[in-house]
Parts: structure tokens; C-alpha cells; sequence
């Protein structure tokens, strides 16, 4: 293994050792960040809730992302094994940002049609981002050395971040400021319009980098050279990642809407706790190589995945704003990490024709538990309140920690 610790100064040295393609892509992973990570997830449920849908409709829009992701996870990976990463990677970012648009303009489209307006985008979005994310990991693999590897995956961690802090900063104060220069009401959907359509606009040079970048050659390796499919190795990882993401999901799908409906948090607060989030993910992933080094990935994704479904307790425990940003803060720093540990562990279990229907499967499995707890979250939360639904994320991501450490103990060190 390549890791190593690296300080802020070595960082940017690094990445300047990295060859074109690979400091182009990451041009993508900043775009992409502060556009979909940080202005378009703070504030579309936000949006929704002005545009006078309830919890429930939210769950099953969330969830429709979700499942959309998982079902297109799959086919991306074909794709990928097919085409190679870029041209994947190229339609995935186009889609998306086709989808971002076509949901900011939401509340121009007539009642009876909004609905099923916001499904239809909400699902074609996520085949945009599904294809883009899939073939990333195979992509950095293919395109870095051993000795690089864990610094390029530990970038594109530290990056996303980092970009998501400055679109959930901005995205927090953007809806204030139309309020204030239009003289419209602070409730009205707006006021979340202008934001979101700048989040689709902004993706336009991440498009024209994924453009400029090569293909990586061994991607497109022949059938006969990627040996039989390794469908034991690729159910194991699936069955793992599907449990890892619930704790995520609990606290990312529904923390705006729980400081915003349970606790009475202004929007510009909430952007800040989500801001302040992603900086401290930012931080953390810059110990990321050295974490990788000492404990392997496969321990680091243990130890991290723990860390991160614990992180809820703060918001099971106290039902204040503080104990809340606390839990965000957390599930989005561990969630990070321990993302990035898993994705270097599966890729390299597999042979390289293989890699990207690994990742399509682990994001697959992904989208699904992620799309289980959104769709029911509303509801469950409806019937049975927030410290219930958080505790079951708790335990869910715990359970998918135990099972992989039974199935790939061997490995831990790897």
C-alpha cells in the first residue's frame, strides 16, 4: 500500500505530481461537489416543504433517488466494462445536470403535473449521478500508481467536502437573499428557485473536464483476460454496503427537514451546521492516507464505520440544534472515510475488468438501503417519531460492520 501522512503543503505537491487526467477529474469531483453535495442537498426538501408537500411525499422523493441510483448502479458498471470510465462519466454528468435544472424550475409546472414532474427528474437525475460515481473508482484505479493510489482517493474525499462547505454556505444564505431583495415572504418556494437552478448551471465545467480527460486503456480489458465473475466476493460487498448506508441515510436524508420542522432552525443556521460538516470532513480526510497505512482499508472502514453510526446518538440523546449539527457533523466526516476505505478495499479484489461491476454493485446495494430507509422514513417517522428512526439507523450500520468483519477478516489488514 501506498499511504502515507501527508500535511496540507504535501498535499499540494502531490497533486501537482498527478498526471493531467487525474487533476482534471478532480476539477469534476469540486464541481460536482459544490453543486450537488452542498447547494442542491441542503435546500431541495426545503424547497419542497414550501412547495406545500408533506414528510411523506419527501420520503418517497428521497427514495426515488435512492432506488433510481441502484437500479442504474448496475448498467453503469456494464457500461464501464464496455466503453471504459470517460464516456460513462461524460453522460452521467450531462444527465445530472439536465435533472438538477428541470427540478429547480418545479414550481413553475402546473399542480397536477408537479408530482409526477419531480419523480420523473428526480429519477433521471440519479441515472446521471449513478453512472458518474460508478465508474469513478474504477477510473482513479486505472489511472494512478500504487503508490498513488491512496492519495488520489484520499483527495477526491478531501475535495468533495471542501467544495460542498463553500455550496451549503452559499446555499443557506442564497434563499434569505431573494427574500430580502424581491420583498417576498420567507416561505415562498421562490426564494429556493434561483439557487437550485444555479446549482444545474455550475456543473458546466465539471462537463468540459470529464470532456478533456483520457481514457484509461486497461479498463477495457478482453472478457477472456477478466477471469470468471467473482459473484461471491461481489454479493459479500454488496450485502456490506447496503448495511453501511443506513446510518448515513438517517442523518443525511432527513437532518433539514428535523431542524426545520422539529427544532424551528432558520435555513442560514442549517447551511452553516452542514458547511461546518463538510470542512470538518475536509480535515479529517487529509489523515486518511496515514489511517489507511496503519490499520489497512479494510480497518479503517471497520473503525470508521462504527464512529459513524455512534455519531446519531448526539441526536437520539438531546433534542437540541447543537446535539443535531454535532450528529451532522459526524455522519458526514465518518462517512467519508470510511466510503473511501471501502472503495480502495473492493476494487482491489477484484481482477481489473471486474472493477467496475464491483463498484456497481456496492453502489447498487447502496442505493437500495438508502432508498428502504428515505421511502420509510417519512412515514415511520410520522408514527412512531425522530429518536425511534435514528436509533435503527444506529444499529443497522453497526449489524453491516459485524458482517464484514466475519466475511473479510482475513483481509482486515489489507
Amino acid at each position: 500500500r501506498g499511504g502515507r501522512r501527508l500535511s496540507p503543503t504535501a498535499y499540494l505537491q502531490a497533486f501537482k505530481d498527478l498526471n493531467r487526467d487525474v487533476r482534471l477529474f478532480m476539477v469534476s469531483v469540486v464541481v460536482s461537489g459544490v453543486c450537488y453535495m452542498g447547494l442542491y442537498f441542503l435546500l431541495i426538501n426545503l424547497y419542497l416543504l414550501r412547495l406545500g408537500y408533506e414528510l411523506e411525499f419527501i420520503g418517497v422523493f428521497v427514495s426515488t433517488g435512492a432506488f433510481s441510483f441502484a437500479v442504474f448502479s448496475l448498467p453503469a458498471g456494464m457500461a464501464g466494462r464496455r466503453f471504459g470510465s470517460r464516456r460513462p462519466m461524460l453522460l452521467g454528468m450531462g444527465v445530472l445536470m439536465l435533472g438538477l435544472g428541470a427540478l429547480s424550475v418545479a414550481a413553475w409546472v402546473p399542480a397536477g403535473w408537479r408530482s409526477a414532474w419531480l419523480i420523473f427528474f428526480c429519477g433521471l437525475r440519479e441515472l446521471g449521478h449513478a453512472f458518474y460515481m460508478v465508474n469513478t473508482p474504477p477510473y482513479l484505479m486505472g489511472s494512478t500508481t500504487t503508490a498513488e493510489r491512496d492519495f488520489a482517493f484520499s483527495l477526491r474525499g478531501t475535495l468533495t467536502p471542501v467544495a460542498a462547505f463553500f455550496g451549503s454556505l452559499i446555499g443557506g444564505v442564497l434563499p434569505r437573499a431573494s427574500a430580502f431583495f424581491f420583498g417576498w415572504a420567507e416561505d415562498d418556494p421562490a426564494n429556493y428557485m434561483a439557487p437550485l437552478m444555479l446549482s444545474s448551471l455550475l456543473l458546466l465545467p465539471g462537463l468540459v473536464a470529464v470532456w478533456l480527460i483520457r481514457e484509461v486503456a486497461t479498463e477495457t480489458a478482453e472478457p477472456g483476460e477478466r477471469g470468471a465473475m467473482p459473484l461471491g466476493l461481489m454479493a459479500a460487498i454488496a450485502a456490506v454496503s447496503g448495511l453501511f448506508i443506513i446510518a448515513a441515510s438517517a442523518g443525511q436524508s432527513f437532518y433539514n427537514i428535523y431542524m426545520d420542522t422539529a427544532l424551528g432552525v432558520p435555513t442560514y443556521l442549517i447551511g452553516a451546521v452542514a458547511s461546518t460538516g463538510q470542512l470538518l470532513t475536509a480535515v479529517t480526510m487529509l489523515a486518511a492516507p496515514a489511517l489507511m497505512a496503519r490499520w489497512g482499508y479494510g480497518g479503517t472502514f471497520v473503525r470508521m464505520g462504527l464512529g459513524l453510526s455512534l455519531s446519531l446518538l448526539p441526536m437520539v440523546l438531546v433534542p437540541h440544534w447543537l446535539a443535531a449539527g454535532a450528529s451532522v457533523v459526524g455522519v458526514a466526516a465518518l462517512m467519508s472515510l470510511s466510503f473511501t476505505a471501502l472503495a480502495i478495499f473492493h476494487q482491489g479484489l477484484v481482477p481489473v475488468g471486474w472493477r467496475p461491476a464491483m463498484s456497481g454493485a456496492s453502489m447498487m446495494a447502496m442505493g437500495v438501503g438508502w432508498g428502504i430507509v428515505s421511502s420509510g422514513g417519512g412515514y415511520f417517522v410520522a408514527t412512531w417519531g425522530w429518536v425511534p428512526f435514528f436509533l435503527l439507523g444506529i444499529v443497522g450500520t453497526a449489524l453491516g460492520m459485524g458482517l464484514f468483519w466475519w466475511r473479510f477478516s482475513k483481509w482486515h489488514n489489507y
